[in-house]
């Protein structure tokens, strides 16, 4: 019985760890798409900002 417990243990704490890795790959994406989509809408503003120091 005690094996028993023991291997189902093993085996819940190794999806654990496939979980945490799993949401830790998905919290990377997220985040790279986040920075992705505010670098596009902030790269536009950063430049007329440049020009207009450029033209001072």
């Amino acid at each position: 019985k005690l094996a028993l417990r023991f291997d189902v243990s093993s085996s819940t704490s190794d999806n654990l760890i496939v979980g945490a890795m799993k949401f830790i790959e998905f919290r990377k994406l997220l985040i790279a798409i986040i920075e992705y989509l505010l670098y596009v809408s902030y790269e536009p503003i950063l430049r007329q900002q440049e020009i207009y120091q450029i033209s001072l």
